[in-house]
């Protein structure tokens, strides 16, 4: 366009660029940074997954929670 050089992507045109070989460039450039970040997301998302618990153990835990001993009461002088 008017004798510069862009691309364009969902997120919008990316330009301009004086030569098609720094075009090419930056788009090489975008494409791994996409590409990385969604390897980094991907990654996150599967640290952050937990087992479940089923209902049974989650009655068993709010069980024990309910029976410990309470604490001594404090004496305050």
């Amino acid at each position: 366009m008017n004798g510069q050089w862009y691309f364009g992507t969902r997120e919008g045109d990316c330009g301009p660029f004086r030569t098609a070989d720094l075009a090419r460039a930056a788009l090489a450039r975008f494409i791994n940074e996409k590409v990385e970040l969604a390897g980094f997301q991907k990654s996150r998302e599967q640290a952050v997954h937990k087992p479940k618990l089923t209902l049974a153990e989650r009655l068993k835990i709010a069980d024990v929670v309910e029976r410990r001993p309470a604490s001594p009461p404090e004496l305050l002088i």
